[in-house]
């Protein structure tokens, strides 16, 4: 294609920020006991991950300890979000 691999590299940069900028703060293995498909960050600072093993993990920011866990969702957890207060759950 027309301007190779940089050209597409500048358009992607241009969408979606600065990548060379970000790094990972805390890594936790075996998070969920599959897949995670979605992340959500609240206003409280709460880290939400939803997973194909059928359940959604609420995280304090700081300790990444798990305060809330959700089981029993059927099929996998493909979206998760909050109000703006980050008071109200949606999956």
């Amino acid at each position: 294609p027309e301007g190779g691999d940089e050209e597409m590299a500048h358009s992607n940069k241009a969408l979606f920020g600065p990548f060379e900028n970000w790094q990972t703060v805390k890594r936790i293995e075996k998070a969920h006991d599959a897949a995670i498909w979605t992340v959500a960050w609240t206003a409280q600072e709460k880290i939400i991950s939803g997973s194909n093993d059928e359940c959604v993990s609420i995280r304090g920011r700081d300790d990444m300890g798990i305060t809330h866990r959700f089981e029993g969702h059927r099929l996998g957890v493909l979206s998760v979000d909050t109000d703006a207060a980050g008071s109200i759950l949606a999956v």
